[in-house]
C-alpha cells in the first residue's frame, strides 16, 4: 500500500512539473503573441508613415516641377527612389522579424502540443 502511495506521489510530482511547464509555455506564448501584435501594429504604422512620406514627396515634386524643370526634377526623382528603396528594405526587415516571431510562436505551440 505504501509503495502504491509512493508511486502515486511520484506520478503527481511528474504531472505537476508537466503542468508547470505547460503554464510556462502558455505564458511565453502569450508574450510572443503580444510582441507579434505589437510588431504588426508597428508595421501598419510604418506603412502609413511611408505612404504619407511618399505623398508629401510627390506634392513637393509636383510643386518643384512647376517652378523648375528638367535637372532638378530628375534629381528629386532619384532622391525619392532612394528613399523608397530604403523604406522597402526596412519593411523587409520588419517582415523577417515578424516571420521569426511567428516561427517562435509555432515552435512553442508545437512544444505545448507535444507535452
Amino acid at each position: 500500500m505504501e509503495q502504491r502511495i509512493a508511486k502515486l506521489q511520484a506520478e503527481i510530482a511528474k504531472l505537476t512539473c508537466k503542468s508547470q511547464d505547460l503554464l510556462d509555455n502558455a505564458v511565453q506564448l502569450e508574450k510572443s503573441k503580444s510582441e507579434l501584435s505589437r510588431l504588426k501594429s508597428f508595421e501598419k504604422a510604418h506603412k502609413w508613415e511611408e505612404e504619407l512620406l511618399i505623398t508629401k514627396r510627390l506634392r513637393v515634386m509636383a510643386e518643384t516641377s512647376k517652378n523648375n524643370l528638367s535637372s532638378e526634377h530628375a534629381s528629386l526623382l532619384v532622391g525619392l527612389d532612394n528613399e523608397r528603396q530604403q523604406n522597402k528594405m526596412e519593411m523587409e526587415k520588419l517582415k523577417t522579424e515578424n516571420l521569426r516571431l511567428q516561427e517562435i510562436i509555432n515552435a512553442q505551440k508545437l512544444c505545448i502540443e507535444t507535452v
